[in-house]
């Protein structure tokens, strides 16, 4: 009787797991062309946006984005007049976007945009209220608005840090509450690259030792009123910083020569203290997302051989864990459907704390439960 009962639970068990898994939302499959999805965000339970490139041997590179209004069930394509960056939205109609040549509003939920400033080089933008925000990017700056976004004045802050522009940039900015964190990095120049991609001479790669850079931080703790700049030698670069109560986590991303290729930080920004919280020399992670009750999921690739910089892309994975303030986490693998392969995952939720993730070979994941 007893092994009768411990084969119904094992089959309860299964049924509920192969219940829980992320599943193929949308995938762009055309002859000839590729999808690189670039950013993912819901900013409501039903209103998403998904954005990047399309590249086809056939036709001229198309910038777009794929828009739901009811949750995933559909996406409706609207054209982009310039290739996206980031995507900052304060609701579902009210949104932001940095592209390679600029800053574009839409208060139409992404159906019609205008541009509202002339810029190269920009790689993060993000807005507090539908007046107040930030960009930056490259050489070394970061600029503000109060005024929606028609206005940008550059952030005095962001040149205190010593450090050559020509190798510097701010790429990140994270907050919570009146807690506000812009990240950059000054990375020296190499001159030991090769004519061709790495992944063509992986030997060459693989020798390439991994030379610290300069890790550039502004933080400010009263929502931008006054600022703290601050810098230190760092292995690695950070890719993606989220804050949450007390306790934020950081993305870090290695060169090819490193043994692994990313970790993951837990850090306490009222103390100062960080821990690494995951570290595998198998998996590349390229995302993290953190909720409003600390559960944070990351998610990346599976990392093939010794070589990471891989043409082909490989399967992804995501995973799952409750983080607490000493700074330990049990992580849990989260199912994921066996056809999703990319070579970057970005992961995000819904305010119910609905997870989605977009790949750069054209997959939107939802996970369902």
């Amino acid at each position: 009787m007893s092994y009768l009962l411990l084969v119904f639970l094992s089959l309860l068990m299964f049924t509920a797991s192969a219940a829980e898994r992320w599943k193929i939302n949308y995938y762009f499959d055309k002859p000839d062309s590729a999808f690189e999805m670039r950013g993912i965000q819901f900013p409501s339970d039903q209103r998403g946006f998904v954005f990047g490139v399309i590249n086809s041997t056939k036709e001229r590179e198309k910038a777009v984005m794929l828009i739901t209004s009811n949750g995933g069930a559909k996406w409706t394509e609207i054209p982009l007049k310039e290739n996206p960056v980031a995507l900052s939205c304060i609701d579902d109609s009210q949104c932001w976007l940095t592209t390679e040549k600029g800053i574009w509003k839409t208060e139409e939920s992404g159906r019609d945009w205008k541009k509202l400033k002339k810029q190269d080089g920009l790689s993060a933008i993000h807005f507090s209220s539908a007046k107040e925000g930030y960009a930056c990017g490259y050489p070394k700056a970061v600029w503000k608005t109060t005024d929606g976004g028609l206005t940008w004045v550059a952030l005095p802050a962001a040149k205190a840090l010593e450090s050559n522009p020509e190798t510097s940039s701010y790429d990140v900015i994270a907050q919570h509450e009146k807690n506000l964190i812009i990240v950059g990095t000054s990375r020296p120049k190499r001159m030991d690259g090769g004519l061709f991609p790495d992944w063509m001479e992986p030997e060459r790669a693989s020798r390439r030792r991994q030379w610290p850079s300069l890790s550039l931080m502004l933080d400010s703790r009263n929502s931008g009123e006054s600022w703290t700049a601050s810098s230190a030698s760092l292995f690695g670069r950070i890719q993606a910083v989220v804050l949450g109560d007390k306790i934020g986590v950081s993305l870090l991303t290695f060169e090819e020569s490193f043994e692994v290729a990313s970790e993951v930080l837990q850090i306490d920004y009222i103390t100062g203290k960080s821990a690494n919280i995951y570290r595998d020399k198998n998996r590349t992670i390229t995302s993290i997302y953190m909720d409003q009750k600390g559960m944070s999921t990351i998610g990346g690739t599976e990392t093939i051989g010794s070589f990471r910089a891989n043409p082909t892309p490989s399967k992804v994975h995501i995973l799952r864990a409750q983080l607490s303030k000493n700074q330990t986490a049990i992580w849990e693998e989260m199912p994921v459907d066996y056809r999703a392969v990319a070579h970057r995952v970005i992961v995000t939720g819904s305010p119910s704390g609905k997870l989605w993730a977009a790949t750069d070979a054209g997959m939107i994941l939802e996970w369902k439960n």
